[in-house]
């Protein structure tokens, strides 16, 4: 992993930044004594490692003093993001660092926190963002039918996955009162394929709905359990995974343990979930869909390795098409270069079972996969190069409206090595496949929604930053007080840079947001509002929030409540870590 972060573009840039990484910053020959309050919007790996990193350059001595008084906020009742509700639950080890962020939130310093969590607050840029129709505890079930929930949640803008209880803040109430904003709110909305029956059709899901399902989190919680076939998986018996990354590897790894018995028991996933996983009983063929090779595909080799695990329990049997074992010629020269690409082709190559798709292709063009029907095995195949094209329901029944196939167009990799580009194999639309699926997930990759008056590029679904800094300059913000003095702005994380890397990538994404700051703390850039150098926290009102869309008073979840949270979810089952609250009412009860 080490040898990872130092081939990256992201660690080599930190480490000429000055030599500033892990050490204290060099401050010249300055004297700097200052207080700056801070806003962190999202608490997930990005707004934890951002506030962690400021708190380690919290300076003092004889020369000068430099405080930092942390606020996170986030729209969720509970604090972890990505690190709760995205990954894996049979991954416990990615999550203790959950454990170190906790002891930040409870740790106290001079009778204070330095940092605090105000948990169930959603940051807008303008009140015109609060509508009825983006609260998921105001939809109406009856109108959703079985679409997939985030579909209906985002159709109406940015503001989806709120509460009715939600409390929301204006980001111009945030600028009158801190030195420093930092957005780490992460990508919540999803790429889409663009393509027929996508959007029309039931049984076709994002792999943000499945995860966040089966994670506990409180929305999709509220829409899926009501349902008694969620996802389809009581029905299912041919199920596509649109997607050749880590989170499409999850979803089928945590499927196909969902069948071992205290496979997942001892794990967080949530026991309500599980409980639907093994109801998936018709399930026998899974399809991994991938519209690049083998040696492009992003999931490492630990996932993979994890899948041929379970193949070894007996519980499954994977299946890899002989064309995609043959390499072009840059492919070839990627697999050389690149030891770990070298590793994924070995591991595949050696471990699944190599046949010829077309074998199983019929006459009218669709795959009939026919071994393996006796036993209880489930068959996983890796389609590469390869992309859907159409998503075509029952023509039999219209009127369930349900997908039944996938019309697939094979691919071919064109260009040099380290940067070819997809192109049809055949653009003759008889040449198409079927490949008939009843579940399709898709895990095509995130991207951020903004927040009005924050520049942002639509396209990437990033900020516009430069090494984490937001121009000020291109900032739209209102501001109550003539001649105020308006914070400065700053972004860490996915919303930063884009869904890629691993949960430690946030650390080095961090830091180097960090840095900029330090430069402007440096430069004089950066003033705080109050000429004290103690520790001047600041005192949130009631006032200071707009009420929430249930007409209550504001629920704030801070950081003792969210201890009374994670005590109560720690203690339900002994067996297992934790048992997540998935209930707002439950919350409720918990913190009264």
């Amino acid at each position: 992993k080490i040898t990872l972060m130092l081939r990256s573009s992201l660690f080599v840039n930190i480490l000429n930044n000055n030599n500033k990484l892990f050490g204290k910053y060099k401050y010249c020959n300055k004297k700097i004594n200052k207080c700056f309050n801070v806003a962190v919007i999202g608490s997930g790996p990005a707004g934890f490692y951002t506030a962690d990193s400021l708190i380690k350059e919290d300076i003092k001595s004889q020369d000068f003093s430099l405080n930092f008084n942390i606020d996170i906020f986030d729209k969720c009742p509970v604090p972890f993001g990505l690190v709760r509700f995205g990954v894996a639950p049979d991954h416990p080890e990615v999550k203790n660092v959950i454990n170190k962020w906790n002891e930040l939130l409870l740790s106290k310093e001079n009778e204070t926190n330095k940092i605090r969590f105000f948990g169930n607050v959603n940051v807008i840029g303008n009140k015109t963002e609060i509508k009825e129709e983006n609260y998921y505890d105001k939809v109406k079930m009856d109108q959703i039918e079985e679409k997939s929930y985030s579909n209906i949640l985002f159709k109406n803008g940015k503001s989806g996955l709120l509460s009715k209880y939600t409390t929301n803040v204006l980001l111009e109430k945030l600028n009158e009162l801190y030195d420093i904003i930092i957005f780490c709110n992460g990508c919540e909305d999803e790429n889409k394929l663009n393509i027929e029956g996508e959007e029309s059709l039931n049984g076709i899901y994002s792999a943000r709905d499945f995860v966040n399902w089966y994670n506990g989190s409180l929305p999709y919680n509220h829409f899926y359990q009501q349902k008694e076939n969620p996802f389809d998986l009581q029905t299912a018996r041919n199920m596509s995974v649109v997607g050749n990354g880590n989170v499409a590897l999850d979803i089928v790894r945590i499927l196909i343990k969902s069948k071992l018995t205290d496979s997942l028991e001892s794990t967080d996933i949530t026991s309500s979930s599980l409980e639907q996983l093994k109801k998936s009983k018709n399930l026998k063929n899974i399809h991994l869909i991938g519209r690049r090779g083998i040696i492009q595909s992003s999931f490492t080799n630990k996932e993979l390795r994890e899948l041929l695990n379970l193949q070894k329990e007996g519980i499954c049997e994977i299946f890899v098409n002989s064309h995609d074992i043959q390499l072009n010629n840059s492919s070839a020269i990627e697999m050389k270069d690149k030891r770990i690409n070298k590793r994924k082709y070995d591991i595949i190559k050696k471990n699944a079972t190599i046949i010829d798709f077309e074998d199983f292709i019929d006459d009218q063009q669709c795959f009939n996969f026919n071994h393996n029907k006796t036993n209880d095995k489930i068959n996983l195949y890796f389609h590469f190069n390869i992309s859907p094209i159409e998503f075509k329901g029952d023509s039999n029944s219209p009127s369930e409206n349900h997908v039944q196939s996938i019309h697939l167009q094979q691919n071919q990799l064109k260009g040099e090595p380290f940067n070819q580009f997809v192109v049809p194999l055949n653009n003759d639309p008889s040449a198409l496949l079927r490949l008939d699926s009843d579940l399709v997930i898709k895990s095509i990759g995130y991207k951020g929604f903004n927040i009005s008056g924050i520049p942002f590029n639509e396209k990437r679904g990033i900020i516009i930053n430069d090494k984490g800094k937001i121009d000020i300059t291109n900032i739209n913000i209102n501001t109550k007080k003539k001649n105020s003095h308006n914070a400065s702005y700053y972004t860490a994380g996915w919303i930063k840079r884009g869904p890629d890397g691993i949960i430690g990538t946030n650390l080095f994404d961090a830091k180097e947001t960090v840095f900029s700051i330090f430069d402007d703390i440096e430069g004089n850039i950066l003033i705080p509002k109050s000429s004290s150098s103690n520790n001047n926290i600041i005192t949130l009102n009631n006032e200071d929030f707009l009420p929430s869309h249930n007409d209550n008073k504001p629920i704030i979840i801070t950081s003792d409540k969210w201890n009374k949270i994670d005590l109560h979810e720690m203690s339900l089952n002994e067996h297992k870590p934790r048992e997540k609250i998935i209930y707002f009412s439950d919350i409720t009860k918990i913190i009264e």
